[in-house]
């Protein structure tokens, strides 16, 4: 909560917030794609918000529900605000985001930790190490997860990055997931990214993961809501939501004239 002009406080995602953060974001691309987003508030009476893109740019950011949302998540304000002005981003804010109408309803990786997905693998004597990923350009910034397989099964997961991983995989968040739907192979969805780890380790991850009751056990967790993450996550962390997004939490201590003169009025800066 911050002042606004003439004093009078003004809470983020308020009306007038919303029109000063529209302002200020309009006349930038953050991507290609149509998106309707719309967040409901977990914790305060405030109420939903949603935006709207349209191929890549955001053409209205308002008060109340949408009519045909792509995706719709509830959170409480503090990570609305982390996700929206890209500051203090991380394990803390994914795990305080549902999706709406979503089966499983936690956004991945969340859903990767909370449900057992590979529990019932079948049992593969002496497949057994620690892997961490780390996923960058997610709607919740850089996290990590960590699964300990003993055996061919999943024992342990959790979220961070594990203290004695034999494996640590850097992936781009939409590669991982298109990868989870069957739409590109491992390989494919490291480009880009990087893998640590002794070589024994890694074969015997590579031949687990790509198995094909791993493949069919991560399969089932994809959702219809996991397209539009993977978009709002290419957004957010463009360049030029990340150049702007830490201001938008103080936008009514700034001057409009000093916002307009700073503005890039390039559309296409992506």
């Amino acid at each position: 909560m911050s002042n606004g002009p003439g004093g009078m406080t003004q809470r983020p995602f308020g009306s007038e917030w919303l029109a000063e953060a529209t302002a200020c974001l309009q006349r930038h691309r953050f991507g290609v794609e149509d998106l309707i987003l719309e967040c409901r508030s977990s914790n305060t009476p405030a109420g939903s918000h949603h935006l709207v893109f349209e191929q890549g740019c955001l053409v209205g950011w308002h008060l109340g529900s949408a009519e045909n949302p792509d995706l719709v998540l509830k959170l409480p304000e503090y990570a609305q605000l982390a996700l929206f002005t890209r500051v203090g981003l991380g394990e803390k804010v994914l795990d305080a985001v549902r999706v709406v109408g979503a089966d499983p309803h936690w956004p991945p990786p969340l859903d990767e930790i909370r449900l057992a997905w590979g529990r019932d693998l079948p049992a593969r004597k002496g497949v057994t190490f620690t892997v961490s990923q780390i996923l960058t350009c997610t709607p919740f910034g850089d996290v990590a997860i960590f699964w300990r397989v003993d055996h061919g099964r999943v024992v342990e997961s959790g979220s961070g990055v594990a203290q004695a991983s034999d494996v640590t995989v850097q992936r781009d968040y939409t590669l991982a997931l298109r990868e989870r739907a069957g739409d590109l192979d491992l390989l494919e969805s490291l480009e880009g990214g990087a893998v640590n780890g002794s070589t024994p380790k890694l074969m015997l991850l590579a031949g687990w993961y790509e198995s094909e009751e791993c493949i069919e056990a991560r399969r089932r967790l994809t959702t219809p809501a996991c397209a539009p993450l993977a978009a709002l996550g290419r957004f957010l962390s463009s360049s030029p939501w990340t150049g702007i997004g830490p201001t938008l939490a103080d936008l009514e201590l700034v001057a409009p004239e000093e916002r307009n003169a700073s503005a890039d009025d390039d559309p296409a800066d992506a």
